[in-house]
C-alpha cells in the first residue's frame, strides 16, 4: 500500500507553477485520489493541468473555507456528492 503526495499550491512559487496563501495537496492512497484544498483561489486548478491532473480523475475532494466561493463552486459542478467541505472533527476512512 503506497501513498503519494503531491503538492499543487503552496505559499512559494516554483518553477512554472504559482503559489498563494494556502494549501493544496493531492494524496494518493489504496488507489483513490483525494484533493485537499484550503488555498486562496482558483490558481489549483492551472497548477493541477500543468501537473497533468485531470479534475474527473478525482476520488473526493475536501474544501475549506478560503475556497468556499472559488473551488468549492468550481468544483461541486464536476465533482458532486465526491466534494466535501472541511470542517473541524472531518473523519474520512478510505
Amino acid at each position: 500500500m503506497n501513498t503519494k503526495l503531491t503538492i499543487i499550491v503552496d505559499n512559494t512559487s516554483t518553477g512554472l507553477f504559482k503559489g498563494e496563501w494556502g494549501l493544496s495537496v493531492l494524496v494518493e492512497y489504496n488507489d483513490k485520489k483525494i484533493l485537499v484544498d484550503a488555498g486562496a483561489s482558483d490558481l489549483f486548478l492551472n497548477n493541477m493541468q500543468g501537473l497533468g491532473i485531470e479534475v474527473k480523475d478525482i476520488d473526493y475532494v475536501c474544501t475549506g473555507h478560503c475556497t468556499e466561493k472559488h473551488a468549492y463552486e468550481i468544483l461541486k459542478e464536476e465533482l458532486g456528492d465526491r466534494l466535501e467541505k472541511m470542517m473541524v472533527g472531518l473523519k474520512k476512512e478510505f
